[in-house]
């Protein structure tokens, strides 16, 4: 195994282990109403005093943008020109990591039924569906993080660091707004970029561990056989 895929065996590791331990010890906490979730209702209560129609507005537009239905459906509608075009996996890992965020956040909804904040804090109407953890927040930061590994991936470290402060600082604006909102508690948000981490670090190590395709060959050219020319120098026929 080479030097860099031993490397994103090691890291994609790591955030495999610490996005799903961190994802359940904040679940832990939620439930037993300690440490991180401590800070829930008063930051919940400090977004709704400092609400205002223009932030309203930003912030109802970031919320938009990272529809968590519509997510899954442009990941897989990117992916299709993307694997026809390059042939390769990348497509296939960005389009099922994002399916995958999807899919957890059901089943989590589900299994912790955790109830939102009061529906007097909320902006856009109210929502009485599951909040533990944040569709909005989940499904945004995967695309994010699996999309700014997989295009600056082999590339120099400079690139490789500015997509990732940017995928970062973009998912934290979504986690952001879906508390200032009033749809979720901090913990909510928080858990859900631990399950982006973890399916980044899913990424990473799949990629990693499968074996890699052999390069295209280029086309082949027609060789001829040499014939004398008429000045003793042999050309191809």
């Amino acid at each position: 195994m080479r030097g860099s895929r031993r490397r994103d065996v090691v890291v994609g590791t790591m955030l495999l282990v610490l996005g799903a331990v961190g994802t359940w010890r904040i679940w832990d906490w939620e439930v037993a109403g300690e440490h991180l979730a401590l800070f829930d209702h008063p930051l919940q209560r400090l977004a709704a005093a400092d609400q205002h129609r223009i932030l309203d507005e930003a912030a109802t537009a970031v919320t938009w943008a990272a529809t968590p239905e519509l997510i899954p459906i442009l990941a897989v509608l990117a992916a299709i020109p993307w694997f026809f075009r390059t042939r390769c996996r990348d497509p296939l890992l960005f389009a099922g990591a994002v399916v995958l965020a999807s899919a957890s956040v059901t089943a989590l909804k589900v299994l912790v039924a955790r109830t939102r904040p009061p529906t007097t804090f909320m902006v856009d109407g109210a929502d009485h569906s599951f909040s533990f953890p944040s569709g909005h927040t989940c499904l945004f930061a995967t695309a994010a993080l699996v999309l700014a590994w997989l295009l600056t991936r082999g590339r120099t470290r400079g690139p490789r660091l500015l997509a990732f402060v940017v995928a970062a600082l973009a998912s934290g604006t979504v986690a952001a707004s879906r508390i200032y909102l009033g749809y979720h508690w901090l913990t909510d948000v928080c858990a859900s970029l631990g399950i982006a981490v973890a399916l980044l670090g899913a990424v990473m190590l799949t990629d990693a561990v499968l074996p890699r395709g052999a390069p295209t060959p280029g086309p082949s050219r027609r060789r001829g056989r040499a014939r004398p020319a008429r000045h003793g120098q042999a050309v191809a026929d």
